[in-house]
């Protein structure tokens, strides 16, 4: 059940309509390393995902509260952060 409401979750995230680019801003090193591809940012937001879907395959959360909390966040990923997240060549 669990994978199934996943993929389907996958789903309605890469089918929502994107929205305009925002004007390229330039950020200084230390922004960039925080916050710039694959930076920290993206780092930590990775480890989170590969985390709970790893927890969510073996079913092996904590407890329903943690799963809830997992779902959730996967829910708010945008579809470009949901493609970094699924990308196996990520660096």
């Amino acid at each position: 059940m669990g994978i199934r409401k996943h993929q389907a979750s996958l789903t309605r995230i890469s089918e929502t309509a994107e929205k305009p680019a925002a004007e390229q801003t330039y950020l200084n090193r230390p922004s960039e390393r925080i916050y710039g591809s694959g930076g920290v940012l993206e780092k930590i937001t990775r480890k989170i995902y590969q985390d709970g879907l790893k927890n969510l395959k073996n079913r092996t959360f904590q407890n329903k509260a943690a799963q809830k909390e997992w779902e959730e966040f996967r829910d708010g990923l945008s579809p470009d952060t949901l493609k970094m997240v699924l990308d196996e060549d990520w660096e």
